[in-house]
């Protein structure tokens, strides 16, 4: 049997050389395309848990323990990414062989073992990282994409590592004053605090995404009405109020800012529209709100439904309007899950009642100076209604 040089043999991967050792003898070797699966390191930074309580941890969101929300990133490698979700990650077996027949189409990082060896062919990847609040089904609140990482098996295994550097998705924004404010008045000076927020997570929760993971006003411009903006920073601004333009029609100051991160779903940079918006005073200098909400509410059947249609206005600001039904809360400009509908044209209406049966509400309107109006209400039943018939 004809014995092939050892130069030879570590030239060929291992089906290859399986192949060519069945076939010793009087036939010719052929050179199966298997090609060689170089090492590659994953790793991933930035997941430590700060335990003391005077520090705070940046790059990831992490709890008021210090412990990070990530608890889980899944990694996955394509021969090309797109955006539009289209893009087939490869597939790698138990070891993190590069295998189409793989049982699994990503990798696990974890805080506990931040490191992880894949072998893949030698080509050029793109790394897509997301990171989760659990193992699986978790909520994504960080991300990163290395893309065109070219694996090469010069020079024998490669020492090579893909490093991650995961970047907080934002959720929700605003600009909140840092002492509570109803109104505002002319000459006014006053401190908003920017908020920037991850994606809601299981019982409402939601973290704060570091400074390093948006930019605020850097590139973007603003529009503001009765504001002047005295200085800025990512942790918010600080404003002072001007007077209203006669001619303008404002009633109310208005400051609308904007903020680059990224944003779900396929994580793109997005830019989020971030506004303060409060109404002037009804009378310069000092003075108290002494004038409660103007109410009316009427019940009305329609087409065999319910409706309770309600207009408020108020010479400040209305805050709230509830509807009660007995003692029972019903329905809330305040709570999403009681919604009451806004025609943007200054009614509001619900329609929430059985209308097979009478009903007795209270509606509440309140200011934002805490002064208050209640409007009682009877709905009579709503005779069913009957479509036109063809």
């Amino acid at each position: 049997m004809r014995v092939l040089p050892p130069v030879l043999i570590r030239s060929l991967g291992t089906v290859a050389v399986t192949a060519l050792l069945a076939a010793c003898g009087s036939q010719t070797p052929t050179t199966a395309s298997v090609p060689t699966l170089i090492p590659l390191t994953l790793h991933l930074g930035g997941l430590d848990g700060v335990k003391s309580a005077a520090l705070k941890p940046q790059g990831v969101p992490f709890k008021d323990d210090g412990t990070s929300a990530v608890q889980s990133v899944h990694v996955k490698v394509y021969e090309e990414y797109s955006t539009d979700g289209g893009s087939v990650p490869l597939r790698f077996d138990a070891d993190g062989n590069q295998n189409p027949n793989g049982s699994h189409d990503y990798i696990e990082l974890t805080p506990a073992q931040m490191t992880a060896e894949i072998r893949l062919a030698p080509g050029t990847y793109d790394f897509e990282a997301t990171g989760l609040t659990a193992t699986t089904s978790g909520v994504a609140l960080a991300y990163d994409l290395q893309s065109n990482q070219t694996i090469t098996a010069m020079g024998g295994p490669s020492e090579d590592s893909v490093t991650f550097r995961l970047r907080t998705l934002i959720g929700e924004v605003s600009l909140e004053p840092v002492l509570p404010v109803n109104y505002v008045l002319p000459g006014q000076t006053l401190d908003l605090k920017l908020v920037v927020q991850t994606p809601e997570v299981a019982g409402g929760q939601r973290y704060a995404v570091p400074l390093t993971d948006y930019s605020f006003f850097e590139t973007t411009g603003s529009e503001t009405h009765g504001v002047t903006v005295l200085e800025t920073s990512k942790l918010g601004e600080r404003i002072q109020v001007t007077s209203p333009e006669p001619e303008s029609g404002y009633t109310d100051v208005l400051l609308y800012q904007k903020l680059q991160g990224l944003a779900t779903p396929n994580p793109t940079v997005a830019t989020f529209g971030v506004t303060f918006n409060r109404p002037y005073y009804s009378t310069t200098g000092l003075g108290v709100d002494l004038e409660r909400p103007l109410l009316e509410a009427r019940s009305e059947g329609y087409r065999g439904v319910s409706v309770i249609f309600i207009k408020v206005r108020d010479t400040v600001g209305v805050a709230r309007v509830e509807i009660f039904e007995g003692v029972r809360l019903v329905a809330s400009t305040d709570d999403p899950s009681r919604p009451i509908d806004d025609d943007d044209f200054g009614t509001l209406a619900y329609t929430g009642g059985d209308p097979t049966v009478p009903h007795d509400y209270t509606v509440v309107a309140q200011d934002t100076s805490g002064n208050e109006t209640r409007v009682q209400v009877h709905a009579d039943v709503v005779p069913p209604y009957d479509p036109p018939k063809p």
